[in-house]
């Protein structure tokens, strides 16, 4: 496509990030079909339809009927699926996750085919030895965050994805960087969608939460470690067994004891 194709879709995107309410809801409707439709057929702009479809959600997502919204996140998955290009495969996600985050109520109930494929596409990844981005497992926890307890028939697989996708990171990629922490959190997103139920899985889970609550010379990995294994305590509450409790207290001590040492993000 032609530069001044990519700059229009940035600009169109700048515009309605700055100022949305400017741009009238005929017009609104008209750009989200045109975002659907170059998406489809010009993927190489990606990111400035993305930035572009980014302001309407802000505007739009929560009113979509389920007729509307169906078929713009099976282009979302269609086009992710063809996008060989790092950005423009993240920018999509992105989309995506704002889309979910956003959409109303009744939409819920179509989310889970989006979830099942988005699941697969990632695990045929980790078959292959290939990185999954953060922007991939961060779409999968707000879908998870959607989804509730209808997450229970795929929870087995998400959570061993979430686990390869901890221990895989290869903190020199930057295809990886940040996903350790957003599989973490996805994790306990996870949990907190299945209560109690989670118990079972816990032990798949314990060492990756263990090892990250203990990194603390790895702020942000320590972070979200902390913060999954919060979902997992409030999940599970009681049922919580007494040695892993007795675990999660004697390492929260241990990065007690290291206050002076320890990030501020942290204390």
């Amino acid at each position: 496509p032609p530069p001044e194709a990519a700059a229009a879709a940035l600009s169109i995107g700048k515009a309605l990030d700055l100022h949305p309410a400017a741009v009238p809801d005929a017009s609104q409707a008209r750009l989200f079909q045109l975002c659907m439709e170059k998406l489809r057929a010009e993927l190489e702009l990606a990111e400035g339809i993305c930035y572009c479809l980014d302001g309407l959600l802000d505007q739009q997502a929560a009113l979509l009927p389920p007729g509307v919204f169906q078929p713009v996140v099976q282009t979302l998955l269609e086009s992710s699926d063809r996008a060989v290009e790092r950005r423009a495969f993240e920018a999509i996600l992105r989309s995506m996750s704002e889309l979910f985050a956003r959409a109303g109520d009744d939409n819920v109930q179509h989310m889970e085919p989006a979830l099942a494929h988005l699941r697969q596409r990632l695990e045929a990844q980790q078959a292959q030895q290939q990185p999954v981005c953060g922007a991939a497992v961060d779409c999968l926890r707000v879908l998870c965050l959607r989804l509730g307890s209808r997450t229970a028939p795929h929870a087995e697989s998400l959570l061993r994805l979430f686990v390869r996708a901890a221990e895989r990171t290869g903190r020199s990629s930057s295809m990886n960087a940040g996903c350790e922490e957003d599989a973490l959190r996805a994790a306990g997103t996870l949990a907190l969608s299945l209560g109690r139920r989670f118990g079972e899985a816990l032990p798949m889970l314990w060492p990756a939460l263990r090892a990250a609550v203990e990194a603390w010379d790895e702020p942000d990995v320590c972070r979200a470690g902390l913060y999954a294994l919060k979902d997992v305590a409030s999940a599970l509450g009681e049922a919580l067994d007494e040695q892993r409790a007795t675990a999660a207290i004697e390492a929260i001590a241990s990065l007690l004891r290291r206050s002076e040492d320890l990030d501020p993000r942290l204390r």
